[in-house]
């Protein structure tokens, strides 16, 4: 269900077609405008359905009280029934997702809807938006589920690499009913019959018969509530399994419906849900919201120095990596800037960039390396201050909790909600459009042309990757400068830093612009990165337009900009060459002696890259999707306005809030330049720590 501060996708949808995958199985295909909503979802994670009542032509979701903290009473007419179920997969090419139903006869009112379902039928679906872990990695894993939990069990072994092996004991109605799962992992079925689950199952004595898989190992148990928690006791308790290696849920209890059964399942799943915290405690001396890398360097010197402090995740460590950035996404600065504290990265691959999931894989290594407490799919609803202490209102997967601390750092980040011109709602509803954040890779895309909204570092890179998979790309550009990847034999971001530039006082430019500077255009593909511009984008067939100025039923309307854009990002790639010329020139004994040729590099003089189209014919252009890359904003709703500037970001100076004993990090010019990359995150983590452990001592 939604969740003030968390990105929830709602979505009214139809039935498409259905397909029997087995007798008692039925694949329901929904479809509708908002299915591109979807593309940023994990297969497998549980999503919400709502089934309207009879007569009743739309859906009406439900809403939260967040004063009473409860879900608002709906007439009994219009509210829909909700159900739980598994998010089995997209096809955004066909516009479609699909659900899995077990069809058990007409007495559930899930079963009952699919089985009478025809295309055009309503179904409202309610998922969390972003990328999820659905399971850890390791080498060997157990597999055990029942009807209900077959779905997510197909999906795990999709996703399981060929490098793994897996236990899979799976209960079903009869032989009719085993499907053919795929996986490109080594995998081992076990399958039991039960035309009668509600008077028990075989799941459990199976389990205690079958050979276990060693460690490193996990289990997923997905099945009825009995049924788990004999499971989970005998392999924790017995087997002597610890809790991290373990996942184990109930998706429905013998005799009960869901709606019936809901306060025991998360009274049984509470001990899985808080697992991950290192201790459950209800008072810390520091609570830190946000386990990204600024979260986790502050508990990094909060453990070192002792200090018992928790750190609350409303996903999985390092999501936002994961689920905000395309596949082929690497990080804009070299490894050696992109290390948390006391755990550097090999030299041999210090001037490389990292791919997405390796640093996700470098952030769960540092958790794992130095034991940081971290508490997983805990969403922070509301922060109130309260005397001497702060109380934390979050939502753990339906179950609320609250959390004391004596004081909060804000490490939530500040780019963690997609920004939409409002031109985007004027958009034909036959083009597909997706935020920079939720773009994936080419094969993504419809057949057709595609426009990318925005010249910054995402829209250039995005560009240029489906310039190079041979479709045809528009640019809409803006005012961004740009930086060259390397200079005179070093990385621009080492020149950067070794002219003192990163280290630059936040107060010693508030009164410029500078604060408020794009990132330069950059890209970290390629073993040493690369340049990217507009005129390299050129060159690969890119039309470099102006920035986007409006639509009407027939046009998309772009401004006569694109030379001066071009301009700019030429005079700024110029002006930090020239600097560094400058200090060069001071420091001869840092002057490699090394000159390169960067074409992409190279001035547009007569601005040959800027197209001269102003006006694009909606239906002749055959554009068919565009890409929004108009950047982030924030969401700080769960704190008091009185705690946030104009903007709505939290005021502060120099990471220490207006609240006595509140405090914020990861931001853009926190305290320095460099406050808004990894590599300056240690500094500020170390400067709030020892503020914290300085006011202890007072």
């Amino acid at each position: 269900m939604s969740i003030q501060n968390m990105k929830t996708i709602q979505a009214e949808l139809t039935v498409k077609r259905k397909e029997y995958l087995s007798p008692h199985y039925i694949r329901v295909f929904l479809t509708g405008e908002k299915v591109p909503l979807f593309a940023n979802t994990t297969i497998g994670v549980n999503n919400k359905i709502l089934i309207p009542p009879k007569g009743i032509d739309r859906i009406h979701f439900p809403e939260f009280d967040y004063e009473k903290m409860q879900w608002k009473p709906q007439p009994d007419a219009i509210r829909p029934i909700v159900r739980t179920y598994t998010h089995r997969g997209i096809d955004l090419k066909n516009n479609e997702i699909w659900i899995d139903f077990i069809a058990h006869g007409e007495e559930g009112p899930a079963s009952a809807w699919a089985i009478n379902a025809q295309p055009g039928d309503l179904l409202g679906v309610l998922m969390w938006d972003g990328k999820t872990e659905l399971y850890p990695k390791t080498e060997n894993y157990l597999l055990i589920g029942d009807a209900t939990g077959l779905p997510v069990l197909a999906a795990i072994l999709e996703d399981l690499p060929k490098t793994a092996n897996a236990t899979c004991i799976i209960e079903v109605h009869g032989p009719e009913d085993e499907q053919p799962l795929k996986s490109n992992a080594n995998a081992h079925f076990t399958w039991l019959y039960n035309k009668n689950p509600q008077k028990g199952s075989r799941l459990v004595e199976v389990v205690k018969q079958q050979s276990l898989p060693p460690a490193p190992h996990f289990g997923y148990v997905a099945a009825e509530f009995s049924s788990v928690k004999k499971i989970r006791n005998y392999l924790r308790k017995e087997k002597s399994w610890q809790r991290e290696d373990l996942y184990a849920y109930s998706y429905w209890k013998a005799g009960m419906t869901e709606d019936k059964s809901m306060k025991a399942r998360h009274q049984e799943t509470e001990e899985y849900s808080m697992s991950k915290m290192t201790t459950t405690e209800p008072h810390y001396k520091v609570a830190i919201i946000g386990a990204g890398q600024a979260g986790l360097a502050t508990s990094y010197y909060l453990q070192k120095s002792g200090i018992k402090h928790i750190v609350l995740e409303k996903n999985v460590i390092g999501s936002s990596w994961v689920a905000q950035r395309w596949d082929s996404f690497k990080m804009n600065t070299p490894n050696w800037m992109t290390a948390l504290p006391e755990m550097p990265l090999p030299k041999a691959t210090s001037q490389q960039f990292m791919t997405k999931n390796e640093f996700v894989d470098y952030l769960n290594k540092y958790v794992q390396q130095f034991k940081l407490p971290i508490a997983e799919a805990l969403q922070v609803i509301q922060l109130k201050k309260q005397e001497d202490s702060f109380t934390i209102f979050a939502d753990n997967q339906g179950k609320s909790l609250e959390i004391k601390a004596d004081f909060v750092v804000i490490a939530s980040g500040i780019m963690n909600k997609p920004k939409f011109p409002k031109l985007a709602q004027k958009i034909p509803k036959n083009i597909l459009q997706l935020h920079a954040s939720d773009y994936k890779n080419p094969n993504q895309l419809p057949d057709g042309k595609t426009l990318v909204v925005g010249g910054g570092q995402s829209g250039c890179q995005i560009a240029e990757e489906i310039a190079l998979s041979g479709k045809k790309v528009y640019l809409a550009s803006s005012k961004v400068p740009r930086a060259p990847r390397r200079y005179r034999g070093k990385d621009i971001m080492e020149w950067l830093n070794i002219m003192g530039i990163q280290d630059t006082l936040t107060q010693d430019v508030k009164s410029t612009p500078q604060l408020q500077n794009k990132q330069p255009q950059s890209s970290g593909v390629g073993v040493f990165g690369h340049t990217i511009s507009y005129q390299s984008l050129h060159q690969l067939g890119v039309a470099i337009l102006g920035s986007f100025k409006g639509i009407n039923k027939k046009a998309f309307h772009f401004s006569d900009n694109a030379k001066e854009n071009i301009r700019f990002a030429d005079d700024t790639s110029h002006s930090i060459k020239e600097n560094i010329d400058g200090f060069l020139s001071k420091h001869p004994e840092l002057n490699t002696g090394i000159t390169e040729e960067d074409e992409a590099d190279f001035p547009d003089v007569d601005y040959s890259s800027a197209s001269e189209v102003k006006e694009i014919n909606i239906k002749q252009s055959e554009i068919t999707s565009i890409i929004w890359a108009t950047g982030f904003g924030y969401d700080f709703s769960y704190m008091s306005p009185s705690l946030l500037n104009d903007t709505g970001s939290p005021a502060h100076c120099n990471g220490i809030m207006n609240t006595e004993h509140l405090y914020c990090i990861g931001f853009p010019w926190l305290r320095k330049k460099k406050s808004g990359l990894v590599f300056g995150i240690q500094e500020d983590a170390e400067f709030l720590v020892e503020k914290i452990k300085n006011t202890q001592r007072q």
